[in-house]
């Protein structure tokens, strides 16, 4: 193995911050281990990516003792270069319940209480990386094993987020602000969404990010030019020309070293009309009231538009909804948006992404959040 590449993505002290967070909360919760699987929260604790969903790759976190990995044997050797953790126990595929009961017995966690994320409530337990029939097999083949579900107490981890972890957000938040104003300066009347959305994943990447947006369907991001394409339907960028008078709507946001960024601009294709800026500066005021009460200690429930958090998800807890009555804490990385349908059908939408900070909030989304001019040359 060459010992001269260096592929940790953050300092082993980050890790080991956040053990010990996670013990904290696992002592107060009466659990001697976590059994982590989903991919971002492997990679929360690890540092590492697995390679491929076909070999499932664990982390296990004990009350005391050392955290270990199980990783199928190929690829164990990455797990060895990305990650701090020292030890690695091999499986060979397919991962069975019997390869875990090994691993967690040979960690002296037989008979003890093990937290999962069996139950995750956010993303209804999509996510292991454990089969279902395993994970039931599991249960079966360790009678005297307690699992419980341990989401929230990982999601209360996640979401707060360390420095090292807010500098990343605000790294990939610049990354896709200058991406956007590239991308508006260049959009010109006549060009496809297609085409915008080419320019786009071009100038993510060459600004510096790892990947150009989260995933979502089409080239890049959601493209909204059409004004009566309502907003519940796909917004895929489509072969539509920008006309005069269009409404070039996107929200997306780059990856840099895992984290995303969540946000939303809008264009106008010719000058705006009247309307066009009356509608944009109501929105512009009620994301300044809502921003009004971003600060420690409030209610998450006080926000008075929609939220969400943003860290290795684009979206991720805390969630509206879901998490009213949690209280901000400093380090909570937080998208806020609003929205307001105009009678004439165009959707008028601003996003921005801000970290909740000791005596209010920092904006990481600081690119221009007026209306954005796309005009012939």
């Amino acid at each position: 193995m060459n010992q001269s590449l260096d592929f940790h993505e953050f300092p082993e002290a980050e890790y080991q911050g956040r053990y010990q967070r996670a013990r904290g909360l696992m002592a107060e919760a009466g659990l001697d281990a976590l059994l982590v699987s989903e991919d971002n929260n492997y990679r929360y604790f690890t540092g590492h990516l697995p390679p491929t969903k076909n070999r499932p790759t664990l982390f296990v976190l004990p009350l005391e003792g050392s955290p270990f990995i199980v990783a199928a044997t190929y690829g164990s050797a990455a797990a060895k270069q990305m990650s701090w953790v020292q030890e690695i126990l091999e499986y060979e595929v397919p991962l069975t319940a019997e390869d875990l009961r090994e691993a967690l017995a040979g960690a002296g966690l037989s008979g003890k209480t093990i937290g999962t994320e069996a139950h995750d409530r956010f993303f209804g337990a999509a996510g292991m990386g454990v089969s279902h029939g395993e994970y039931q097999r599991l249960q079966g083949v360790m009678p005297d094993a307690s699992f419980r579900d341990a989401s929230e107490l990982i999601w209360r981890l996640r979401m707060v987020k360390s420095p090292l972890e807010q500098e990343c957000l605000a790294k990939v938040c610049e990354i896709t602000g200058r991406a956007y104003q590239r991308t508006f300066g260049a959009a010109r009347p006549g060009m496809t969404e297609s085409q915008v959305g080419q320019v786009l994943v071009a100038a993510m990447l060459e600004e510096g990010a790892d990947l150009p947006t989260q995933g979502r369907p089409g080239p890049c991001a959601f493209l909204i030019v059409d004004a009566s394409r309502p907003l519940g339907e796909l917004h895929a960028p489509t072969e539509k020309p920008l006309g005069a008078g269009d409404l070039l709507h996107i929200d997306t946001g780059a990856i840099y070293n895992g984290y995303c960024a969540d946000f939303a601009r809008l264009a106008t294709v010719g000058p705006a009309s009247d309307a066009q800026k009356a509608q944009w500066q109501e929105v512009r005021q009620r994301m300044d009231d809502a921003l009004s009460v971003v600060r420690p200690g409030n209610r998450l429930g006080n926000i008075l538009v929609h939220w969400h958090g943003v860290g290795l998800d684009g979206v991720e807890p805390p969630f509206v909804g879901n998490h009213d009555d949690l209280t901000m804490e400093p380090g909570m990385v937080l998208a806020l948006e609003e929205i307001i349908y105009s009678e004439s059908g165009e959707t008028y939408h601003l996003e921005e992404n801000v970290i909740v900070t000791e005596k209010g909030y920092e904006l990481l989304t600081t690119v221009d959040s007026g209306l954005y001019l796309i005009a012939d040359d």
